[in-house]
């Protein structure tokens, strides 16, 4: 597991998954001088994973992306996101779990949607993410309360 507490540097162990690596590396340590955030990250997976990369960018692209844009403007200590994933029995399970101020924004049939005010180039990582787990037979599932948000996809490789 990886820890950043506040504007430390952060460090974050390898996979083997390069494309995995490079990714988390490079989205948290754009912004490990920007916040203070509890960061803790778990991700095991092997180094060669069953799915196109560019599927696996976008779902973990967007993933890091949101968490990271709920956690910025709120300046304190309860910053949170957790990262988790795991690969096993041919299904690939990430969870992210980040606290979150501010309020959600529904469209009328439930879906959360963008709370930017440019909706026309913002708006598209939830569903991209529904995307990437509907290809390969997966879901996503989304539950927040007052302060958390989490998000949970499965892909499945059969």
């Amino acid at each position: 597991m990886n820890k950043m507490r506040g504007r430390e540097l952060l460090e974050i162990q390898g996979t083997g998954n390069i494309i995995l690596d490079s990714l988390i590396n490079s989205k948290f340590a754009a912004i490990q001088n920007k916040a203070f955030i509890n960061l803790f990250i778990d991700v095991n997976v092997p180094p060669v994973l069953p799915f196109q990369a560019a599927d696996l960018g976008i779902l973990f692209g967007n993933i890091i992306d949101n968490a990271i844009e709920a956690v910025l403007p709120n300046s304190d200590s309860s910053n949170t996101i957790k990262l988790l994933a795991r690969y096993e029995k041919e299904t690939l399970i990430v969870t992210c779990i980040n606290s979150y101020k501010g309020k959600l924004i529904f469209n009328p049939s439930g879906e959360l949607i963008t709370s930017k005010s440019d909706s026309t180039n913002h708006g598209y990582g939830i569903y991209s993410i529904k995307k990437v787990a509907t290809k390969y037979h997966g879901s996503v599932s989304i539950d927040f309360n007052n302060s958390m948000f989490t998000i949970k996809v499965l892909l499945c490789n059969f």
